[in-house]
């Protein structure tokens, strides 16, 4: 079978669960991550950047990457997956949904936590 590049546009769910009973469901884009994308993050030299600016590659990777979320306001309305977003919620959150889609892009497939 011939190699399809239109894969690397699929979306695909992937669920993060948390303390209790709560989980999040995530639709990010498994084949994404272009060979040039690692590129750069390897070249990247994240180890000399301050926290804040660790932060920021956090959020691009994960606006890059992640197309939507099954996540609600205080009056149950969508909110969408965007920078403003994210900046509001708690960094364990972020650190968590972050490790959940590298471990997922990187291994192009569904690796949903509990």
């Amino acid at each position: 079978m011939a190699f399809r590049p239109q894969k690397h546009s699929q979306v695909v769910p992937l669920t993060i669960g948390f303390d209790g009973e709560e989980s999040l469901v995530i639709y990010y884009k498994p084949y994404a991550m272009t060979f040039g994308d690692a590129k750069e993050m390897v070249g990247s030299d994240i180890d000399k950047k301050s926290d804040s600016e660790k932060l920021d590659v956090m959020v691009d990777y994960l606006i890059k990457y992640v197309d939507r979320a099954d996540w609600e306001d205080a009056d149950g309305k969508p909110l969408p997956f965007s920078r403003e977003v994210l900046e509001t919620l708690p960094v364990f959150v972020v650190q968590k949904v972050f490790s959940a889609v590298v471990d997922a892009v990187n291994s192009g497939g569904d690796k949903s936590t509990a």
